[in-house]
């Protein structure tokens, strides 16, 4: 089992001044003097997570649990201050492996990262495969559509959870999982069997990591009962 290390009941901001004390960070004294190189170097060194996840994830990519292994490789699945605090995410955050010179932002997510990390494999293979196929305009426009409307509703859906609405959080989540659904259906009709099966198997990780997200955020949005 993957563990998780955004407290969901906790926004990023809150997160971030509780591990992050102003007096104890330099981030916590610079952050509105951060400049636009500043920023780009940030985006940068997450880009630079990202795409160490997809060489992991095409190194596992036909293990048993790929997402398990990628999260113990990179530290993501061992015990942390914030395992003890309250419900947490389907996936850790060790804090010993955070930058702290850098705020805690949605790009050091380990959901965010993972993510997006297995929607550029499906991109990778998917731009592999037309190249060697041909098909119609309006099927690789309507996957791709598609494609999209399922990272952007979990974008929308890490936003919700940073500012605490879990149920919008849900919405979002249940709108991606439908168009990974028809993301799958779209594949089914494809007659290469095995140039798309490395993309579905993908797709799978990519529900079966959200469904973890999704059950975790319903049990957060129940009313407490005083």
């Amino acid at each position: 089992m993957i563990y998780a290390v955004i407290i969901i009941g906790k926004t990023m901001k809150e997160f971030e001044s509780s591990n992050f004390p102003e007096n104890n960070s330099e981030w916590g004294s610079q952050e509105m003097f951060w400049s636009e190189k500043d920023w780009h170097a940030y985006l940068k060194k997450a880009d630079s997570d990202i795409q160490r996840f997809v060489k992991l994830y095409n190194r596992f990519e036909k293990t048993p649990n790929t997402l398990d292994a990628i999260a113990h490789i990179l530290g993501w699945d061992k015990e942390s201050l914030m395992l003890d605090v309250g419900p947490i995410f389907p996936v850790a955050f060790n804090l010993d492996n955070a930058d702290a010179e850098y705020p805690f932002s949605m790009h050091k997510h380990p959901v965010f990262i993972a993510t997006r990390g297995i929607y550029t494999y499906i991109g990778q293979k998917w731009t592999l495969f037309l190249a060697k196929n041909s098909l119609n305009g309006r099927f690789v426009w309507r996957f791709s559509k598609t494609l999209f409307g399922a990272e952007n509703n979990i974008v929308l859906a890490l936003n919700a959870i940073e500012v605490g609405d879990f149920n919008l959080a849900v919405c979002h989540i249940k709108r991606s999982l439908e168009a990974v659904n028809s993301t799958l259906y779209y594949l089914e009709s494809l007659c290469d069997r095995q140039a798309i099966a490395a993309m579905r198997r993908a797709f799978f990780d990519l529900r079966t990591l959200w469904l973890r997200v999704l059950s975790n955020l319903r049990e957060q949005a129940k009313p407490r009962v005083r």
